[in-house]
């Protein structure tokens, strides 16, 4: 045997459900994916120590872990939510905001289209006009989702 290799007894006391569970983990365990029981224990003993000695360095890593995963759901919720209602929200919203003139321009009037007088280029005093847009220039296919 190589220096390389250790080799170690496992016995497994079927009394005893810690055991018990163990050994029907290693007989039901994915061959494909746990090449033997080597490997399996190997795998089990470097995921065991290494949450072992992080926790005893952090008593709060598990809490934070918990907390995390449900701070993702949340996020994933709510990112969904908006995914479902924010287009139809913000048409109702471009349609609120527009007016249609006679021709078929949009008229959007400048106090809800954001712009102030004072933040124009034309710092002359005077009140600007409403801002025309043509619907055909508008790309609506951001509404699909």
């Amino acid at each position: 045997m190589s220096e390389n290799v250790k080799s170690t007894n496992l016995r497994f006391n079927l009394d005893k459900a810690a055991d018990k569970k163990a050994w029907e983990y290693l007989q039901t365990m994915d061959k494909e994916e746990f090449r033997s029981y080597s490997h399996a224990v190997a795998v089990s003993v470097n995921y065991f120590f290494d949450r072992y000695y992080k926790a005893k360095d952090d008593p709060y890593l598990e809490t934070r872990e918990k907390e995390e995963r449900f701070v993702q759901k949340i996020v994933e919720a709510v990112e969904h939510a908006l995914g479902n209602v924010l287009p139809l929200f913000l048409s109702g919203y471009a349609a609120a905001l527009c007016t249609a003139a006679q021709d078929g321009t949009m008229i959007i009037p400048k106090s809800t289209a954001g712009i102030a007088a004072e933040d124009s280029a034309d710092n002359s005093g005077t009140d600007e006009a409403d801002i025309e847009v043509n619907p055909e220039d508008i790309p609506w296919d951001y509404l699909d989702g």
